[in-house]
């Protein structure tokens, strides 16, 4: 992840105002999150795009599932989209997390590992060409 710009939640708003942005939502001892981290590179790399990364895991602990920063969880799972209402809510805590935002709104996501094909046409499909 050292190639992502890491931020914290209080952050997203900020950094997806009047642009289109990737936030990458993982952490260290996830094993899809390492299995996929090769497929954003490489499309960070085809699209030249930066990627904003949250470590979920200084927002839950993943060994008993209790959340450890209140504030940062009610500030992702309030994000939201046009057809993306519910999409926070219904998969926040899974991981490797994508979300595509521009103007604090999700434009695009995907959740979990996913080949490069399918994860390029995602990024399509919100408008990252």
């Amino acid at each position: 992840v050292s190639m992502f710009d890491e931020i914290t939640a209080k952050d997203v708003k900020s950094k997806t105002k009047n642009k289109l942005q990737v936030v990458y939502i993982g952490r260290e001892t996830c094993g899809w999150c390492a299995a996929f981290l090769p497929n954003l590179w490489d499309a960070q790399k085809e699209f030249d795009f930066t990627t904003l990364y949250i470590d979920i895991a200084k927002i839950i602990d993943f060994s008993d599932g209790s959340v450890i920063d209140q504030n940062s969880f009610d500030i992702l799972n309030a994000l939201t989209g046009e057809g993306y209402e519910e999409y926070m809510s219904e998969n926040f805590g899974a991981t490797p997390m994508i979300l595509i935002m521009k103007d604090n709104k999700i434009v695009g996501a995907h959740t979990g590992y996913s080949e490069y094909d399918v994860f390029k046409t995602t990024l399509n499909d919100a408008g990252i060409k």
